[in-house]
Formats: C-alpha cells, sequence, structure tokens
C-alpha cells in the first residue's frame, strides 16, 4: 500500500500539472544547454521545470517577469501546497532530502517573480521555496523575488524565499516583502547555505521561526562542514522568534554561522528569546568587515537571554572589524555589540579561535555601556573616521573595504551605492533625509550632506533631486 507521504506527494505533482496546463510542452523555447537555455516566460513553464526533474540539471533563462498569484496547486489556486521545483518527496524525515536537487543554472536576468505563496498548513514539509534543494554546481543569479509568502509547520526545517537550502551558487538575487515562517532554519532569501556561497543578495520582510531564523539565511554551513561563504549581502527583514517552544538564534543577516561572513549588513529588528542579534544570532565561525543597524529586543513577555547589536553568543568564533548601532534589550547578558562570549580553546575540533579585533558599538543608540566583546562609542565617535582608521579599518583607494563621511555619518561598506537624497546615514531615501534639508533650509553650506546638487545652497533644488529618489533604495544599495 502506497504511503501516505507518498499519496500525498503525487496528489502534489497531478494538481501541478492540471494548475499550470503543462502537457508536453518544452517551456517557451530553447534547449537547456548554456548556449541554448530552456526559456522561462510564464508560470507553466516554472511548473513545468518543477514536474521534469530530468532537467534539474539543465540550464534555463527568464525573459520576463511571471505573476504566479492564482496559479498554485490549491482548489482556489491561491497557493502551492508544497515547494514545486527540486521538492522534498520524502517529508517524513526532516534533515535528508529525498528529491532531486536543482544543479542546473537559472538566470534570472533581473526579471521578476511575484505572489509565490507556500501554505502546508501545519503539515511538518521542509526544504520550502522558490527551489526546495540547490545542490552543489547549481547556480541561481540575477533573479528577483517580490511578495513571497510562505507558511510551514512549527517543526518544519529549511525555509526561505528563495531556496529551502543551498550547496550551490546564489548570486545577485533578491526577495522583496518575504513573510517566511518555519520551525529551524528559515531565512527571507534561504534557509540553510550548507556548503555553498551566497553573494550581492538582498531581502527584505520578514521572517519568523524558533531555531536558528536569519533575515537572509537562518544558517550558513554546520557543525563539521564549513565551507559556507555569505558575502556583499543585506537584509531588512524583520526577525522574530514564534511557537511554543524555547528558542534560539536569531539574526538580522543570519541566525547560526559556523563558517564566513563578510563585507555584509542588515537593518531590521530582531525580536529573540535565546541568543539574537541585529546580525547574527550565533557564532561559531568568522564574521569580518560587517555591520547592523536594526534595534534588537527580547521578544515580548517572555524571559530572554543573550542580546547583542552585532552577535547574541559568539562562541569561540572571530568578529573583526565590525560595528553595531542599533538599540538592545534583553532580560539577562544584553551586550551593545555582542551579549555573550565563549573566549577559551575551540568549539568541539571546530578549528576556529576566539578572535574580538577592532570591534564597536554606539553607546548613545544603543543604551548599553556594556558588551561582552568590542569597544563602545559616543554617537559623535562613531562617526569619526581617525577612530576606525587607527584601529585598522581600511578607509583607502579603490579596493578599500570601507568609506564614511567624516563627522556625518556611520562607516559604510564600499560596495553600498548610496543614492542621491540619502543623506541621514539611515538606510534609504525616507523622512529622516527630509529633516536634514529642512535644518539647513537655505543656509549657504558647500560640501554639506543636505547640499545635494553641490551648489553651495539647501533649496528646493536639492529637494527635486530628494524627491526623485523619495523611498528609493534598500537600505542604500542600489542593486536588483
Amino acid at each position: 500500500m502506497r504511503s501516505r507521504a507518498g499519496l500525498y506527494c503525487a496528489i502534489i505533482a497531478a494538481l501541478g500539472l492540471c494548475s499550470a496546463g503543462v502537457g508536453a510542452g518544452v517551456y517557451s523555447g530553447g534547449a537547456g544547454t548554456p548556449e541554448v537555455p530552456y526559456r522561462v516566460g510564464k508560470p507553466g513553464d516554472l511548473i513545468e521545470l518543477g514536474n521534469t526533474l530530468k532537467d534539474h540539471a539543465s540550464h534555463f533563462v527568464l525573459t520576463k517577469d511571471i505573476d504566479l498569484a492564482g496559479r498554485g496547486n490549491s482548489d482556489d489556486g491561491s497557493y502551492f501546497v508544497g515547494t514545486f521545483i527540486a521538492r522534498d518527496t520524502g517529508y517524513l524525515s526532516p534533515t535528508t532530502f529525498e528529491g532531486t536537487e536543482f544543479t542546473g543554472r537559472f538566470q534570472g536576468n533581473g526579471f521578476t517573480i511575484r505572489n509565490l505563496a507556500i501554505d502546508t498548513h501545519g503539515e511538518n514539509h521542509s526544504y520550502l521555496g522558490l527551489f526546495g534543494s540547490v545542490g552543489a554546481g547549481g547556480v541561481v543569479e540575477n533573479l528577483r523575488l517580490e511578495n513571497v509568502r510562505i507558511v510551514g509547520g512549527t517543526d518544519c526545517r529549511y525555509v526561505g524565499g528563495l531556496c529551502g537550502r543551498s550547496d550551490g551558487l546564489i548570486r545577485n538575487s533578491s526577495v522583496r516583502g518575504a513573510a517566511v515562517q518555519g520551525g529551524y532554519f528559515v531565512g527571507g532569501l534561504c534557509g540553510k547555505n550548507r556548503s555553498g556561497t551566497i553573494t550581492g543578495s538582498f531581502s527584505d520582510g520578514f521572517a519568523a521561526g524558533q531555531f536558528c531564523i536569519g533575515g537572509l539565511c537562518g544558517g550558513n554551513s554546520e557543525y563539521a562542514n564549513w565551507a559556507g561563504v555569505i558575502e556583499l549581502c543585506s537584509s531588512g527583514c524583520e526577525v522574530m522568534a514564534v511557537g511554543d517552544k524555547a528558542s534560539y538564534k536569531f539574526g538580522g543577516l543570519c541566525g547560526e554561522n559556523w563558517a564566513t561572513i563578510r563585507q555584509s549588513n542588515a537593518w531590521g529588528l530582531v525580536r529573540g528569546e535565546n541568543w539574537f542579534g541585529g546580525l547574527c544570532g550565533g557564532n561559531y565561525g568568522t564574521i569580518f568587515d560587517c555591520y547592523a543597524g536594526g534595534d534588537v529586543r527580547g521578544a515580548a513577555d517572555i524571559y530572554s537571554s543573550g542580546a547583542g547589536g552585532l552577535c547574541g553568543r559568539n562562541d569561540r568564533g572571530k568578529i573583526i572589524r565590525c560595528y553595531s548601532s542599533g538599540y538592545v534589550s534583553a532580560s539577562e547578558a544584553a551586550g551593545g555589540l555582542c551579549g555573550i562570549a565563549i573566549t577559551d580553546g575551540t568549539y568541539a575540533g571546530h578549528g576556529v579561535t576566539y578572535e574580538d579585533t577592532a570591534n564597536f558599538w554606539d553607546v548613545d543608540r544603543s543604551g548599553l555601556e556594556e558588551s561582552a566583546m568590542g569597544t563602545g562609542l559616543s554617537r559623535g565617535e562613531m562617526q569619526n573616521r581617525l577612530i576606525f582608521a587607527g584601529a585598522g579599518w581600511d578607509f583607502g583607494g579603490e579596493a578599500a573595504d570601507w568609506r564614511i563621511r567624516d563627522g556625518e555619518d556611520y562607516p559604510r561598506l564600499a560596495w553600498e551605492a548610496i543614492l542621491p537624497g540619502d543623506m541621514a546615514g539611515s538606510p534609504g531615501v525616507d523622512l529622516a533625509d527630509l529633516m536634514v534639508v529642512a535644518d539647513h533650509w537655505m543656509q549657504s553650506c558647500s560640501g554639506c550632506p543636505a547640499d545635494v546638487n553641490g551648489d553651495g545652497v539647501v533649496n528646493m533644488a536639492d529637494v527635486g533631486i530628494l524627491g526623485g529618489y523619495w523611498m528609493s533604495g534598500v537600505w542604500g544599495i542600489a542593486r536588483n
């Protein structure tokens, strides 16, 4: 007799075929080769990919924006019952992927897939996302997702807007308007980056769960597997604890890090219970040249412990040239930069040894003068180039890691593109920037940030430029 899980999987496949109208078509053209990739230009092409396992190692190119609203395999078409590309067919073993991973190349070409909705109705199906699992050698690049809603069970694992788990390469991709919820390893973009690389990518919206929850990625690598890399990335996702179990490891960018995070930032609010930070919840690996600007607060009405502006708990890991500038609070063990630091030896032979080098936090904004790591500075000192340069931060030349508007802003990563009108030091062009213009209105202030067009006076010309970029940018990042 067929198992309930197997029968359920068969029903999903059948519904997917019916809802998409997929017959013997071959996408919207192409041959699946690097030279002539399959062309994806309509919802049915995505469903066809999900149901054609032999093509999961092929090459694809998105040729136009796709709207998945109303194309799901639920009775009313409003959502999909599970992942439909590289789906897990086992269901009963959340830690083992049983299915065909995507190991091909999906070139998004800068186009957008909108309104992906997945709802398991409380079933603990794992590996949820546009792609369930991106395998070693798989590449997803230049892809935008918007308005992604995923609701998994409280014990499901590996949930992300773009992919549930990755051992491949995710490059220059984004998820805007993520609403992602699960149990373990949940991220706005990727549930778990096990041994892959995520580069030049970002997310916004919210991610929620119980264990290892991150704005961009729930987990980066794992014990005894330290190959994962997150670089040149950003997240503005709000991250929060949900469920009735004790919850651990929440981070604005990454819930848990065992490998490498570099030149990345996070701005979203983090609400956690145990070990939660503006950038990373639990760190056992290496974090360098990163910063966090969002507030970090204990979840409402419960006891909370281990909160940090950058990292909640650093367990014999390395944190180098990083800072945080958000408010921090917890019932116990709250620190301006880091709440808890374990400094002796290595983590069970992991190989990484503790390091705290040239790290800072804003005492004024955090509300805390204590931290398990780093050095506290006033807000004015946090905007002083000489202090950071004296600690070894690189502000020089085209290859510099950092730049700063001395006396006006916190350090920013060199790859961040500041939009015209983004002058207040907060992410994007918004009311904070308008207030800077108001403070300098009709003043002669050549070189000041409010003089956007550089004519030496703050007037309607500057307001016009600000208006042209109003509410633009993702935390000052002009990508995707």
